[in-house]
């Protein structure tokens, strides 16, 4: 929807996506959120069948038909200008929901995280033990970190900072499936490398065979993204679109979701609404 003049009122935002979903017209629009007021304990979603594990978000799961394989290689592509808690949501969601099942969760973020920005954020809706037992943030330059999260790597050889087996009894006191989390961003500035997809080969190749979950994020700066994509199960994609947000998937295809945040629980959770 385009408002090129209101006679008499001005026009702060021109460009609205709309949607028909049960025969009213809702307008979505930019979403400002801020969790800083919330500290409610996430409740976890259960998964969908013993093949499957949740996303965090009912909506996206619904999307995938249940969930995340166990065993599988999954992507989620950040398209340009999109807001920042908008692409922390999704992320968050699958770290929430593994470590407060009490399952491990191996994680490199995108740049703008640490370690103790993770754990600052995280530690308002995680009990200490589900964080500090099930997360481990792996940073270069680890000096610093926030004890009991981060995991310093050398940034030389990706497949032997991120070998698996090694992650997993790190994470000894964590249940399977484990979640190997990947900002692809921060993976090639650390390692520099056009071939990092290859270079990484055996840590997915035990990710599938011992039934975890691989989650790679990239960004409009990423190299990565095209080799990615033609590797996973499944695609996720967020664009901006007039201010909004919208959610889809090209593996398997569906159409346009408005990605929203409530807080109704006293934490945050994305919410899916179908453009129709």
């Amino acid at each position: 929807m385009d408002i090129q003049k209101l006679r008499g009122c001005e026009i702060a935002h021109s460009k609205y996506l709309y949607t028909l979903l049960g025969g009213r017209l809702r307008i979505f629009g930019p979403q400002w959120f801020s969790d800083s007021g919330n500290s409610g304990q996430w409740n976890p979603l259960s998964d969908p069948n013993e093949f499957m594990v949740s996303t965090g978000c009912k909506e996206l799961d619904q999307l995938l038909g249940g969930g995340l394989k166990k065993g599988s290689l999954n992507m989620i592509e950040i398209g340009d200008n999109i807001q920042t808690h908008h692409t922390d949501i999704l992320e968050n969601s699958l770290v929430y929901n593994f470590a407060s099942m009490n399952r491990g969760v191996v994680w490199v973020p995108t740049k703008k995280a640490t370690s103790k920005t993770v754990k600052d954020t995280l530690s308002r809706h995680l009990k200490e033990h589900a964080l500090e037992d099930n997360v481990r943030v792996y940073e270069k330059y680890g000096e610093g970190g926030a004890e009991g999260l981060f995991r310093s790597i050398e940034g030389k050889d990706v497949s032997r900072d991120l070998e698996w087996r090694t992650a997993k009894y790190e994470l000894s006191k964590s249940e399977s499936p484990v979640l190997l989390l990947l900002g692809f961003d921060t993976i090639e500035a650390i390692y520099g490398s056009q071939n990092i997809v290859e270079e990484m080969s055996d840590v997915l190749t035990f990710i599938r065979s011992m039934g975890d979950v691989f989650v790679g994020v990239t960004t409009p700066s990423t190299q990565s993204t095209q080799r990615l994509a033609d590797i996973t199960e499944t695609h996720i994609k967020l664009e901006n679109i007039g201010g909004t947000t919208v959610v889809y998937c090209e593996k398997p295809h569906t159409e346009l979701f408005a990605l929203e945040i409530a807080a109704n629980n006293g934490y945050p959770k994305a919410k899916l609404s179908p453009i129709v």
